[in-house]
């Protein structure tokens, strides 16, 4: 009888071990289970964070490419401008002197920004077809020229139209 009571209490004992040791056991898996929700809420309101500078830096980017767009498309208006206005005078010049246009244009006064060296460094810059016409200086090539920087104007007016619709 005695051997049964041990066995008895021996029993309790492990089975109260092994009671303690389950409750630890939860104990850790709930302060874990607890740590992982902290670290999830973190995750999301990090992501929500990201998403929204990202939003931000998009609009930021697309107001500075429209900007930037908008200061060539003016650049190419004032360029396009300023031909425009001295192609009588360099039309009668040519047919009087057999001068070609750089020569006349450099010849009339000019505004700031629109010096013949000016519009030679616009024109290398901003594309190559309208500088390699710039550099022909014959009359064909110049009237090339300012159609190609009007229907570039208009394409890109058109573009900018789209992208800021969208």
């Amino acid at each position: 009888m005695m051997y049964l009571i041990v066995i008895l209490v021996a029993s309790l004992l492990v089975n109260l071990l092994l009671f303690v040791e389950r409750l630890s056991l939860l104990k850790k898996i709930a302060k874990g289970d607890k740590l992982l929700r902290s670290a999830n809420q973190q995750l999301q309101l990090t992501r929500q964070t990201l998403t929204h500078t990202t939003h931000q830096l998009q609009e930021q980017m697309l107001r500075q490419v429209n900007a930037k767009q908008g200061a060539i498309q003016q650049r190419t208006s004032q360029v396009l401008e300023h031909l425009i206005e001295r192609l009588p005078a360099i039309i009668q010049t040519q047919a009087q002197t057999g001068q070609n246009y750089v020569q006349v244009l450099k010849t009339l006064p000019s505004p700031e920004g629109c010096s013949v060296e000016e519009l030679t460094d616009y024109f290398k810059e901003r594309n190559k077809t309208w500088a390699r016409l710039w550099q022909m200086r014959d009359p064909n090539a110049l009237m090339k020229l300012m159609n190609a920087m009007m229907s570039h104007s208009t394409s890109e007016a058109k573009q900018a139209e789209t992208s800021t619709s969208s």
